[in-house]
């Protein structure tokens, strides 16, 4: 494939990808009625695109890295991998929890959680490399993806329960930035495109810069995003 349409592709994709990572702050930030719909999402699509077209690159690039390191059992290291970092998440999300509860001296309570962490870390760490040992065989792997999916939804729900709690403004960062990191990862395993649509892929990106830039004169935007959408309050000054 041509460089232009290498280029053209990753434009559209990484669009694409920024438009849904928009949707939920737009949403929040149309709520009321002040701002148009189109306005909040062509605004905060604009913000998002730059960092999603280079975090998507870098994805890439890490991705065939892996690959070259991992070699033929790459596939079981990945999976390996990725339920380490699950089962880290969902061990120290409620490990903080139960500090939080039951722990009143904060110094006290960060030392414990880093040691906790440490420990956690190496046993989960030996845990995860039993796993590479066993799943060799296409049906392991089947099943090894599928405890997977549920361990990522049992963590997910976890989270979310965590995230419920928070007050509005620290609510809507984290979930503004976790629906980018998931649309950034989903937008690197994305298919380039070829042909004519790689070649639209630049057009599509600049028109919708161009139509957030035209969006940010709006006056009734800036106090939207500082209440709804603090993320993408910071590309928008008073």
């Amino acid at each position: 494939m041509p460089w232009w349409e290498r280029a053209g592709s990753s434009a559209l994709i990484a669009a694409v990808w920024s438009g849904f990572a928009a949707l939920s702050a737009a949403l929040r930030v149309s709520s009321d009625g002040d701002v148009s719909a189109w306005a909040a999402w062509s605004f905060c699509t604009a913000c998002t695109i730059p960092f999603m077209l280079g975090v998507i690159a870098l994805l890439r690039s890490a991705r065939t890295g892996a690959r070259a390191i991992g070699g033929d059992d790459g596939a079981a290291k990945a999976i390996a991998f990725a339920a380490w970092v699950l089962l880290m998440t969902g061990a120290l999300a409620r490990f903080g929890a139960v500090l939080r509860e039951k722990t009143h001296h904060h110094a006290l309570a960060g030392a414990t959680f880093a040691l906790g962490a440490l420990v956690l870390g190496v046993v989960l760490g030996l845990l995860a490399a039993r796993v590479v040992g066993w799943i060799g065989s296409p049906t392991s792997k089947r099943i090894a993806v599928g405890v997977l999916a549920l361990l990522a939804l049992l963590v997910a729900r976890q989270i979310g329960r965590g995230v419920a709690t928070m007050d509005p403004l620290t609510r809507a960062w984290v979930v503004d930035v976790m629906i980018a990191s998931i649309c950034a990862c989903f937008g690197a395993l994305t298919p380039s495109v070829t042909r004519w649509p790689a070649r639209l892929g630049w057009l599509v990106f600049g028109a919708l810069l161009v139509a957030g830039w035209r969006s940010s004169s709006s006056r009734e935007l800036p106090p939207r995003l500082r209440e709804h959408a603090p993320l993408y309050a910071v590309f928008r000054s008073p």
